[in-house]
């Protein structure tokens, strides 16, 4: 999702602000940059060749009411945000086609600060003194905030700080953060401790006919955000745009097409939820009406792109698998063929022909290798990659699809397939194919198939992208160097042999040198593999990165490694990093990542003096990467503090709801991870 996907809560420096051109962005509580934090990483570029329409207050239709020249808002963006460099230390120009912006949507995906954190990854010496105890048995539990911690005095804050509250960011920032945060769980009796729950979804609704165009959206997708069943009707209704959708929203005339769209995208999130398993059918029934309806001819892509995205995130049971529950007709063979159809249709535009393989392959990701379902759908994109004059943000889609359902096995398709992958990422139409190709073909290879033949694509591609990581120019490395990474981060996870050779590769390349973006490209390959003998490499490459956002990435790949004799290092950076909020982002969690505990602390202090917004942003998304209940009391006295303005005090809400989330990913990352995000939409 892109420049305001999911209506974030203007608290997250957009993707455009992070790995593009270090311009300030901002939109509703957050332009999704794609997996992040409060949102991390959710957006993506806008579109090319010119500006997004303007919207009717001035600012564009991504961000209507957002006024020109403001600073940016919190929320953590996935590169590294405004501010002056150290000297010495340029920047990489704008370069949507870059790898940067393909990690700025994944890097949470393979990154997961909140174990680290409550973990006891490392001696944490006076911590345990500040936490009122002696001895480290359950400090795990202690480090992480309790129910009470939550229910009892956070969710009261934001709930507080809300009322009579008009300033957009900082409304839409709590709306976010009091929906990640849910309710309190219900008593053994089945009655909710408190009654918040229905209190939140009540509250979430009362902003839906809000006359500021961000909130209403915010209020929407929060409502798929919070995971509450009974949300689902009031969610379909906007989206198909009823009377009683009309009336909820105080918009006689119609609801916005960027209700409607974040709607939808609430109604993914909501059936993607264990609570909304029993929802799904009718959620899936009422996007299908609104996409084979007029969402599909509008002179907007963004509702069908939404609804296209959100069926992606609800498989249903296969037809064998029915209950007396569910709809007659509605099953995963039903999903999978209307969407098959869809493929078809010459009237949609070119942005939801890029989701819809995407949304294919999500469906199929569950079904076994020898499942006729997936050989269909892969037999579909094979089909329409050979097909001429297919698009290239098609193409693209079709590319990343098959990598999350090509097997590196010995069946006839399976072959065919990582062939004409190769051959993709040799001469597939556009940049982007050509590159999510050679990722493609990393997660399939990682992939075992079926029988004695399950690892026969390994060697091979394995090969292949070694040899193109010695071959390739400079633009293209990079993504080689990933794909390697990713290769061999899968098959660890897999329990299997990662290839040493390889690593030795890398590392050669690595003390080689090159450009900013292929020293950055090479340190992430690294960390991901955590190939340890690369640490002293990548912790002798930080004082000579050439631009800040390389330095961010090498700080990542250390944490990503797990070696503490990086923590002394990354310290400095923290500390020097005042005018590089970006870095100082980068290096907080990798920090967090190596299980650092003395940290918080010192983020804590500079968030109290800070005074510039883009700093303030940094140290929120640090916190909230890398915080523990020891940052509640100054987030909460922050939030609490008026005099602050709403802006700092939006930034508090933001990292207050980061820290005390329960998931280890961030709320959005179902939608993010695998998308075609140059297919873009303005939400």
């Amino acid at each position: 999702m892109h420049r305001s996907l999911l209506c974030l809560a203007r608290l997250t420096l957009s993707l455009i602000t992070a790995c593009a051109g270090m311009q300030l962005a901002s939109a509703h509580g957050g332009t999704f940059r794609g997996p992040g934090a409060q949102g991390p990483a959710d957006t993506v570029p806008p579109p090319t060749g010119g500006g997004a329409p303007k919207g009717p207050s001035g600012g564009s239709a991504a961000n209507p009411g957002a006024s020109a020249g403001r600073p940016p808002l919190p929320g953590g963006a996935p590169g590294p945000a405004t501010g002056g460099a150290p000297s010495g230390a340029s920047r990489l120009p704008v370069d949507l086609s870059s790898w940067r912006r393909w990690w700025d949507f994944h890097q949470y995906l393979h990154m997961d600060v909140k174990s680290a954190v409550h973990g006891l990854n490392d001696p944490i010496g006076g911590e345990v003194f500040f936490l009122g105890r002696g001895g480290t048995d359950g400090v795990r539990d202690r480090l992480k905030p309790s129910a009470d911690d939550i229910h009892g005095r956070v969710v009261p804050a934001l709930r507080l700080a809300l009322e009579g509250e008009t300033d957009q960011d900082l409304v839409t920032g709590c709306l976010i953060a009091l929906a990640k945060l849910g309710d309190r769980p219900r008593a053994a009796g089945g009655v909710a401790r408190g009654a918040q729950h229905a209190g939140t979804a009540a509250l979430l609704r009362t902003y839906l006919d809000s006359s500021n165009q961000e909130i209403a959206e915010t209020a929407a997708v929060a409502l798929g955000i919070l995971g509450q069943g009974g949300a689902a009707g009031i969610l379909r209704q906007i989206v198909h745009d009823s009377d009683l959708a009309r009336r909820a929203t105080g918009r006689a005339q119609g609801v916005p097409w960027r209700t409607r769209a974040f709607a939808a995208y609430g109604m993914g999130l909501l059936g993607h939820t264990r609570a909304g398993l029993g929802e799904r059918p009718e959620l899936c029934a009422g996007l299908f009406d609104v996409l084979e309806g007029d969402a599909g001819r509008s002179a907007t892509a963004d509702i069908a792109v939404a609804c296209v995205s959100a069926i992606g995130l609800l498989p249903l049971p296969l037809r064998a698998e029915q209950g007396p529950g569910l709809r007659e007709g509605l099953c995963r063979e039903d999903q999978l063929q209307r969407l098959l159809r869809l493929m078809d249709a010459e009237h949609l535009r070119k942005a939801v022909r890029g989701h819809l393989p995407v949304a294919l392959a999500r469906l199929c990701a569950d079904l076994p290798g020898a499942s006729p379902l997936r050989a269909q759908v892969i037999e579909r994109l094979l089909a329409g990659l050979n097909r001429r004059g297919l698009a290239a943000e098609a193409q693209a889609g079709h590319v990343l699809a098959l990598g999350r359902l090509v097997r590196s096995g010995s069946a006839a398709l399976d072959r065919e397939a990582r062939a004409v992958l190769i051959q993709a990422a040799q001469h597939g139409r556009g940049q982007e194919t050509r590159r999510f190709a050679l990722l493609a073909l990393a997660e399939s290879a990682a992939r075992p198939g079926l029988g004695a033949g399950r690892l026969e694509g390994l060697g091979k591609t394995r090969e292949f992208l070694a040899d193109a990581l010695r071959q390739e120019g400079a633009t293209t490395r990079p993504w080689v160097a990933l794909s390697l990474g990713i290769l061999g981060r899968r098959l660890e996870e897999a329990g299997l042999d990662t290839e040493p050779s390889v690593d030795r590769l890398l590392v050669e390349e690595l003390k080689a040198g090159g450009g900013p973006e292929e020293i950055g490209g090479l340190a992430l390959a690294l960390g991901l593999r955590r190939v340890h003998a690369a640490a002293d490499v990548l912790i002798e490459q930080l004082p000579k990165a050439a631009t800040v956002e390389t330095r961010g990435y090498l700080c990542q790949a250390l944490g990503l490694l797990g070696n503490s004799d990086a923590i002394g290092p990354l310290r400095e950076i923290v500390k020097g990093a005042g005018y590089s909020p970006g870095l100082l982002r980068q290096a907080s969690t990798a920090l967090g990542l190596l299980g650092d505990k003395a940290l918080l602390p010192d983020l804590v202090t500079r968030m109290g003096d800070a005074t510039s917004l883009s700093l303030l942003a940094s140290l929120a998304e640090g916190l909230g990467a890398v915080g523990d209940v020891r940052g509640l009391d100054p987030l909460l006295a922050l939030l609490k503090d008026k005099e602050r303005g709403p802006r700092a005090r939006a930034f508090a809400a933001v990292a207050l709801g980061l820290i005390c989330d329960e998931r280890h990913r961030p709320w959005n990352s179902a939608l993010a991870e695998g998308i075609d995000y140059r297919a873009n939409v303005p939400t």
